[in-house]
């Protein structure tokens, strides 16, 4: 009779600062998605019973948890400072600025500080997505998914129970006009409202399943100001 024996083993390498970068690049890279978050760095310090430890990275996605929840749905997140991590390891005094910029080229959501034991905040509020503004945004992103809940939820009570007729596609036009506009008003200091605009491009039976209503809706949303650029003329 044969006899398995079970092996451990690991495979340990000596990489350079900048071969680091390079693997957590090739990492986000290997995610792609848009609403997958690949945040760095691996460790940071959180104060507990006043003393700071050294625990994984992954706190930190539980702050960026917090900051989704308890900030405004079109709240940037880019130098926005996170609560309840006292110190990062293996951020910016760490790395380089080329290797940091290696890293967010590729989809990496970097938190770094400006100070060493300062707040650490977010470099820049990327998603493994990098292919369009749209995608690579956390902003936008979010801002999106909270309006097609939004919207679902407004017309959810429609379906089933209501039938395709003149009357409940003009009931349903005057459901998304209020809806809209109801969004528009919540404007706040800096950041504006989840929705600046939005126009009603069609209502219409599908030609095919007639017991579908196809509602085509173009939104304008926010974006971050993330550059600006100031040209003197003279």
């Amino acid at each position: 009779s044969a006899q398995i024996l079970a092996v451990d083993f690991y495979i340990s390498r000596t990489l350079t600062k900048t071969q680091q970068a390079q693997a957590v690049a090739a990492t986000s890279e290997q995610f792609n998605d848009k609403r997958v978050w690949h945040v760095q760095p691996d460790y940071v310090g959180v104060t507990v019973d006043g003393v700071i430890k050294k625990l994984p990275g992954y706190y930190l996605c539980c702050g960026l948890a917090g900051m989704g929840a308890g900030f405004p749905v079109q709240q940037g997140f880019t130098n926005i400072g996170v609560a309840g991590i006292s110190d990062l390891y293996n951020s910016n005094y760490y790395f380089s600025r080329t290797d940091l910029n290696a890293m967010a080229e590729k989809g990496t959501l970097l938190f770094v500080q400006a100070t060493q034991k300062g707040i650490p905040y977010v470099r820049h509020e990327l998603t493994t997505d990098i292919s369009v503004l749209e995608y690579r945004e956390v902003l936008v992103v979010k801002n999106w998914d909270f309006l097609s809940y939004y919207y679902h939820d407004k017309l959810s009570p429609f379906i089933g129970s209501w039938n395709i007729t003149p009357d409940t596609m003009n009931i349903i036009r005057q459901t998304i006009v209020a809806s809209s506009e109801l969004l528009i008003t919540k404007k706040l200091p800096k950041i504006g409202p989840p929705l600046l605009g939005y126009t009603i491009n069609s209502i219409a039976q599908d030609a095919n399943n007639k017991d579908n209503l196809n509602v085509n809706l173009q939104i304008q949303v926010v974006y971050p100001l993330n550059y600006l650029n100031l040209y003197l003329v003279i």
